[in-house]
């Protein structure tokens, strides 16, 4: 009975540490002019056009930062969601997130992305790696845009 209660053991503590970890995915090339947040980044860096926050190995949009001599871009145009918002070869995307929820299930995977990814720079948006937005609503997921094969963003709402 002992050697059975240790044979058993050693099979359940190999089964169970043998399991597969997942794996993380990070964020590669920021946009550019923006800098990470979640890495330091902030609106007093003279060199940051905006600020990034890295989820699920995706670029997000969280703020445009009015910095009239840094890098290719500039933020003076204002945040996400201003129409036609533009300062250099920077052109703000314009997405109504009206009735915008949190925690929408199942979770999106890659190439499907949360709308924060495609807010920012219109010329940004198709490269990180997502090819379709969806707006987390009452209603569960609604696509709101997507990347066409040449790279170009697509508003449908």
């Amino acid at each position: 009975m002992r050697r059975l209660l240790l044979a058993f053991t050693v099979v359940l503590l190999a089964t169970t540490s043998c399991q597969d970890l997942p794996t993380g995915t990070g964020c590669v090339e920021i946009p550019a002019g923006g800098c990470p947040l979640d890495r330091g980044g902030t609106c007093a860096d003279p060199t940051c056009n905006a600020l990034y926050s890295c989820t699920a190995g995706v670029w997000s949009f969280l703020q445009a930062c009015d910095q009239p001599d840094a890098g290719a871009g500039g933020g003076a145009g204002g945040g996400p969601g201003d129409a036609g918002a533009s300062d250099g070869p920077c052109t703000m995307v314009s997405i109504d997130t009206t009735g915008e929820m949190q925690d929408c299930m199942p979770d999106l995977a890659l190439p499907d992305c949360g709308v924060a990814a495609a807010l920012g720079c219109v010329q940004q948006a198709c490269s990180t790696g997502c090819t379709d937005f969806w707006l987390c609503s009452m209603a569960g997921w609604v696509p709101v845009a997507y990347c066409t094969a040449d790279g170009q963003l697509i508003v449908t709402n």
